[in-house]
Order: C-alpha cells, then sequence, then structure tokens
C-alpha cells in the first residue's frame, strides 16, 4: 500500500512545477501586417526564462526556443485551410571563457549575434521581430485569416549517457498555447 502513494506523491512532485511553469510563459504583442502577397506577423515569448532556465544556460547547456507561425483560411461550411506555415529556432549558446551569450538566429540564414548582457540575451531569444508566410495563391481579398503562433523551449540533448545522469534537465521543456490573430485583407 505504501509503494502506489509514494510513487503518486513522487510523481506529482516531479510534474507540477513543470505544469505550473509552462503554464506561464504566452505569446503577447502580436502584431500582424500585410504585405505584398502574404502577412508578416511579430510577437515576444513572455515569462520564457525562470531561474533554472538561465543557470542551465549559463552552465553551457545550448538551449532553442522553436517558433511555429501559420495561416489558415476560414471557411464557413468545411474545414479551415491551411494556407502557410513555417517553424524556425532561436539557439543561444554561452561562451563561459569570453562571458558571453551567442544567439543563433534559423529564420535569418542562422545569424549570430553576441552579447553580454543576460537581459539582452533573453529579449533575442523570445522575440520574433517579424517573419513573413506568403500562400501560395496569395491572399484572398475580404476572406477571414487566422494567424498562430507558438513556441516551444527544448534544452539540446546532452552528450551520450549525461542524459540519464541529468535526467532532470529535461523538466525544464515547455509549449505556449496557441496564439490566434484574426485578420482579413
Amino acid at each position: 500500500m505504501k509503494r502506489p502513494f509514494l510513487a503518486l506523491i513522487t510523481f506529482f512532485v516531479l510534474a507540477l512545477p513543470v505544469y505550473s511553469y509552462s503554464a506561464d510563459a504566452k505569446i503577447t504583442n502580436a502584431t500582424v501586417a500585410a504585405v505584398d502577397d502574404g502577412v508578416t506577423i511579430a510577437f515576444v515569448v513572455a515569462d520564457a526564462f525562470d531561474k533554472d532556465i538561465e543557470e542551465a544556460i549559463k552552465s553551457g547547456l545550448d538551449t532553442s526556443f522553436t517558433f511555429r507561425v501559420k495561416i489558415e483560411r476560414k471557411k464557413t461550411l468545411w474545414f479551415d485551410k491551411n494556407e502557410a506555415e513555417l517553424s524556425f529556432k532561436h539557439t543561444v549558446k554561452y561562451d563561459t571563457l569570453r562571458d558571453e551569450y551567442q544567439v543563433t538566429f534559423e529564420e535569418d540564414e542562422n545569424r549570430v549575434e553576441r552579447t553580454k548582457d543576460a537581459l539582452v540575451m533573453k529579449s533575442l531569444m523570445s522575440t520574433c521581430a517579424g517573419i513573413t508566410l506568403a500562400p501560395e495563391g496569395g491572399l484572398v481579398k475580404g476572406a477571414e485569416y487566422e494567424i498562430m503562433a507558438m513556441a516551444e523551449l527544448h534544452t539540446v540533448k546532452l552528450p551520450m549517457g549525461l542524459d540519464y545522469l541529468l535526467f532532470f534537465v529535461k523538466l525544464w521543456d515547455f509549449e505556449t498555447d496557441w496564439h490566434t490573430v484574426i485578420f482579413s485583407p
């Protein structure tokens, strides 16, 4: 009788902090603008960093935000039509010798920015400055679209064997809910 009860308590002690933290991160400040043949979206992931994640990054553990952005055309009689979808990463690596963060932007041809300031690094990691989605046939004037964005944080896999030794590192992973903006060109 004691073993199942102990296992249940252990599960809740390990699972609840992950659930409570991942519920805090969210997409905010989303702006949408029409461009020539598509839509540009910009947004910020708020509350994406806590002390444990900052310490993991500072220890040299590569960490990535994966952003997923998609546009769907709303239809009233049938399923919504997925018009375009894009996925890209922001990855941070801390260089302990230089005491600086290196942030790589996959959506910008793997552009790299370096900074010694942790606040600047957090801003670079959690801000999507403007991604353009262009449906193949272009946007239909007067049609209603949903532009959706979400973010996931993943720590990069550790070398063989260390992932079993440091199993708790996986507890830092999270994903936000989809943030939706209704748009009509």
